[in-house]
């Protein structure tokens, strides 16, 4: 009798242990799903600050060292040569030799520079010719074909997930991604001091004297399939 108590007793462990063994895989594998988004939330936050950062620091140098938008320089050592010169992607000849408009410097912005794998992106680009209707003195749906008013000063970050994309219009808005994005993430489209009418971004929404985001996630256009652009607009022109 024993002997049969102690064989169902041990049956019933056994069941027992079974079922929790199914409970922690199937908990592990939607935990997993979990911090999948939790990690795109993350990414987007880190994004998103990163942008603020940088306004920050063009505010900075434009209020406290006098910096006009010309004078504004994105330069940092691209080809690494150790020199500062027009063979660097933005090498401004206009901006001050003492690095009082250079945002990346201490002198002037003091914001690091951050590479765009950071934030599991392709490239970063700081563009001369885009202007986000609705910002500035572009308003939606269109921004005014004056060739060099109405462009932006911008941080744009090319391909990024389209988690993080989600996440970040999750915040922005009501969540739509827009998809009118025009080509304005070409990597090699550089600021080195000059504007140039170009593209525009229309955000969604619209009407002179509407709030819009300054900072938002875009479809992006040649890429591949499920990237995205993000962009911030460090100033409105």
């Amino acid at each position: 009798m024993n002997t049969k108590g102690n064989a169902l007793f041990l049956i019933l462990i056994a069941v027992a242990l079974f079922a929790a063994l199914s409970y922690a895989i199937t908990q592990s594998g939607r935990g997993g799903g979990n911090i999948d988004r939790e990690q795109a939330a993350i990414t987007a936050a880190n994004i998103t600050q990163y942008g603020s950062s940088l306004e920050r620091g063009l505010q900075r140098m434009q209020i406290v060292n006098g910096c006009s938008d010309t004078q504004i320089s994105f330069w940092h050592d691209s080809n690494g040569d150790g020199t500062e010169d027009a063979s660097d992607n933005y090498y401004n000849s206009s901006s001050p030799t003492n690095h009082s408009c250079h945002l990346f410097d201490a002198n002037g912005g003091g914001v690091t520079l951050r590479p765009a794998s950071d934030f599991g992106a392709d490239h970063f680009i700081f563009p001369y010719d885009v202007c986000v209707s609705g910002a500035g003195t572009g308003y939606y749906p269109a921004c005014a074909s004056d060739g060099t008013s109405s462009e932006d000063i911008i941080f744009g970050l090319g391909e990024i997930d389209q988690a993080v994309c989600q996440a970040i219009v999750n915040n922005m808005g009501d969540g739509t991604i827009n998809t009118d994005h025009g080509n304005s993430w070409i990597p090699t489209r550089y600021f080195t001091g000059t504007f140039s009418e170009g593209f525009s971004i229309s955000l969604l929404g619209g009407g002179s004297g509407v709030t819009l985001p300054y900072s938002n996630c875009v479809l992006a256009e040649s890429a591949p399939a499920g990237r995205y652009n993000y962009y911030h607009v460090l100033k409105a022109r």
